[in-house]
């Protein structure tokens, strides 16, 4: 096999630059995380670790939890688009595209709790609270035809500062 890839020189620190021609092809941005493997070889793999799929398997098991434990609609996104849920809003919503207001909230690490037409999300009513630690990872949702109890939007905000707290070792 003939390897046709870049030198580059470990510095005093053990860093190495990726070179900016990689990072754009493979979509890598400051701070996105990087899993560093060690081969039997001797080969070293650098790969990029895809955080939506940690995001839906952390964040699964909490929405269905948080269905359960309110009754009303659960959704969970990423800070572009909604993932997965339970209840009636999971099938429509899946895979849609967040409103601008929205990814407001997650940028800003607000929450919100009122109108849905507030926010550009079709819903009587809406629960927003962002998920993240140091970094925004997305949004948890609750969605009620009436408006949501203070005791469900707290219930949701912990669910999120926990699942931000997961999410933030990777």
């Amino acid at each position: 096999m003939k390897y046709t890839g870049i030198v580059r020189r470990l510095d005093s620190l053990g860093r190495i630059v990726i070179p900016r021609e990689y990072r754009k092809m493979h979509k890598i941005k400051e701070s996105d995380p990087l899993e560093i493997i060690a081969l039997e070889n001797g080969e070293i793999l650098i790969k990029k670790v895809d955080l939506t799929a940690q995001l839906i398997s952390c964040g699964a098991p909490m929405t269905d939890s948080l269905f359960e434990a309110t009754g009303l609609g659960v959704m969970m996104s990423d800070c572009e688009k909604f993932l997965s849920g339970a209840g009636v809003q999971k099938n429509l919503f899946a895979d849609t595209v967040l409103p601008n207001k929205v990814k407001n909230l997650i940028e800003d690490r607000k929450s919100f709790c009122g109108a849905g037409k507030d926010t550009g999300l079709e819903s009587e009513f809406v629960c927003v609270a962002p998920v993240f630690c140091q970094d925004a990872f997305g949004a948890l949702y609750l969605f009620s035809a009436s408006s949501i109890s203070g005791e469900d939007e707290r219930l949701i905000k912990t669910v999120a500062k926990i699942l931000g707290s997961v999410m933030q070792k990777y």
